[in-house]
């Protein structure tokens, strides 16, 4: 059964160039310092955690600080 999850990331690489002052070597927007929070739907938590490193590749900074499963109340 599919399920919601709430992955939140940042990056890395961003965060760095940032703290140095260098912030015309951004390739990537400066919010990606900040933590995001992305809604996935998969299976397992494993399968969110391949599904976003998917979309944003570690080899490119972006580092997934927690992976939570979304609680439905009805």
């Amino acid at each position: 059964m599919e399920q919601t999850f709430t992955v939140s990331l940042y990056n890395k690489k961003v965060r760095d160039t940032l703290e140095r002052g260098d912030d015309e070597a951004l390739v990537l927007d400066a919010g990606w310092a900040n933590l995001h929070y992305i809604e996935v739907i998969a299976h397992s938590k494993g399968q969110a955690r391949k599904r976003i490193n998917a979309k944003y590749p570690p080899r490119q900074g972006f580092i997934i600080q927690e992976i939570l499963l979304e609680k439905k109340y009805v």
